[in-house]
């Protein structure tokens, strides 16, 4: 009974189903259960070029899976090809962008330090100008220092006219030129 292949125990069954005046006791080594497991399996109970039929159909539908594996494969390799790109132009561009802004930065530091430096150098002249103006309101010579003497009426007024007519540090700053100023007293007295 046992030794009979499922094959074998299909076709007695389909041999049995056939001939209605055959019981299915009648049928050497045949056991139910066996052959309905028989009957669900597509491959035996089909023949041999159905077998072969879905070979041909599995081989070929593994293959579709494979192409469309490799298909969506590719397109993965694209994707992060393109994302990588991409990603390079956004780190180009925020590069320029920071090197802008940097250099923007360093050319309003250098206006700002040029600025600074020129009110530090008006603010030299204007305290020059007033030490000069002190100096000469105190009867003292501005460029050597010397105290004049307050003499005669035509002697100071000589004496102050030569130091008014020389130029003070501002003015001779802000015209772009050097002042010079020249003067001879000449005086006489008896006693």
């Amino acid at each position: 009974g046992n030794l009979l292949t499922r094959t074998t125990r299909v076709a007695a069954l389909r041999a049995c189903l056939g001939n209605p005046k055959l019981a299915l006791e009648d049928v050497v080594g045949l056991d139910l259960r066996d052959a309905a497991k028989a009957l669900e399996l597509p491959e035996e109970v089909r023949g041999w070029r159905d077998r072969r039929k879905m070979w041909w159909v599995r081989k070929h539908t593994h293959a579709k899976y494979a192409h469309d594996a490799d298909i969506r494969r590719r397109a993965k390799r694209e994707a992060r090809a393109r994302e990588r790109e991409w990603k390079a132009c956004e780190d180009a561009r925020e590069g320029m962008e920071r090197a802008e802004a940097e250099e923007r930065a360093y050319m309003a530091a250098l206006a700002l330090a040029a600025e600074r430096r020129r009110e530090a150098a008006e603010r030299l002249l204007m305290a020059a100008e007033e030490e000069w103006t002190t100096k000469v309101d105190a009867g003292i010579d501005p460029i050597t220092g010397a105290r004049v003497r307050r003499g005669g009426g035509s002697k100071r007024g000589s004496q102050s006219s030569s130091m008014s007519g020389a130029t003070t540090p501002l003015a001779s700053a802000r015209s772009g030129g050097s002042g010079s100023g020249s003067g001879s007293g000449s005086g006489s007295g008896s006693g």
